[in-house]
This record gives C-alpha cells, structure tokens and sequence, in this order.
C-alpha cells in the first residue's frame, strides 16, 4: 500500500515552477472615494437632466397651441406685381417681374414670438416651379419679433416670370407648421 504524499515537501519540479503573485487591489483612499463619487454625482445628474427635459417636453406638447393658427393670424391684405421702381428694376431678370404681398400678422399668443417672413415664406406657381423672398425697396419687410397679442403690417415679394399670374403663397415655420394662400394677380 502506498503512502500519500507528505504535502510539506516538495518535489524538485515543483520547487522549480515561478512563482506567480496577484496584485491585491489598492486600498480605498480619499481620493478613489472621491472620483467614484463625482462619477455617481454626475451620472445621476445626467439622468435627472434628461427626465427634466422629456417631461417639459411632454407637458408642453400638452398644453401648449399647436400650428400656425394657435400662434400666428395671418391677413393677405393685397398682392401687385411691380417692377419695383427705378432701383429695383435693374436687378431683375428679363422676363421677370415683383410679387408683393402685403400682409398683417397678429401674435394670436400672450407671449413675444419672432416671425421670420423674408425666411418662412414661399410662392409657388402653376408648374410647380418655388420662388423664395427677395428684397424689393421701400415696403417694410415683415420680420422680427411680435409681442404677444400684437399686430404687425409688411411686405414679401418674389421675383417671379410676367407670363405666371397663379400663386400659392406658402408659410412654413418650422416649429408652428404650414399654412398657404391662393393668390392670383
């Protein structure tokens, strides 16, 4: 019968094999503990900030008037075609002629918006064919900001060919939405 081996010696080739050490993980210090709780600190701020925001973001989608009606009343008080007078009639192209359009926007709101006519509006004509705002001299244009329950009158215009007299007049906002206008001159 064999005898176990005695485990307090060792054999030759065991005496020979490295040694292998694993580090212990450093102790706790004051500023370990620190940096892990600046990362709790920020992450839960991350967290709360994010919630914040979707919930304001709910509550106002609830509450808030929706659409260009809910925040703007649009007049199309009356359009014209003109050459836009000596100065501005250098600068169109052959062929070509003014739209303008005068209009009153009221504020349907009880707070102070910016309405940008010389960005948010288009025209359009039969073929499909958009024209942006152009600057034609003397009209006020219509931009800026509009008190809540305010009133303001302006003028856009288009640079648009003679022969096309069908329009539709388009204002898209891109928070408060689209609304358009037949418009014929």
């Amino acid at each position: 019968m064999q005898s176990a081996p005695d485990p307090r010696i060792a054999t030759a080739a065991q005496s020979r094999a490295p040694q292998v050490s694993v580090p212990s993980p450093p102790p706790s210090t004051p500023q370990s503990r620190n940096v892990r709780g600046l990362i709790t600190t920020l992450t839960v701020g991350i967290v709360a900030t994010v919630l914040i925001v979707v919930v304001t973001f709910v509550l106002l989608s609830v509450r808030a008037p929706h659409g260009v009606a809910a925040t703007w009343a649009i007049t199309i008080d009356s359009s014209r075609v003109t050459d836009g007078g000596s100065i501005a009639a250098t600068a169109l192209q052959p062929g070509d002629t003014y739209l303008a359009i005068d209009l009153t926007v009221k504020n349907a709101t009880g707070n102070p918006h910016d309405f940008a006519g010389y960005i948010d509006f288009t025209a359009k004509d039969g073929a499909g064919q958009v024209y942006k705002t152009t600057y034609l001299p003397g009209p006020e244009p219509i931009d800026g900001t509009i008190p809540g329950g305010a009133t303001k009158n302006g003028s856009i215009a288009f640079e648009v060919p003679t022969n096309q007299h069908a329009f539709t007049l388009i204002y898209a906002d891109p928070v408060f939405g689209t609304q358009q206008w037949a418009i014929t001159v």
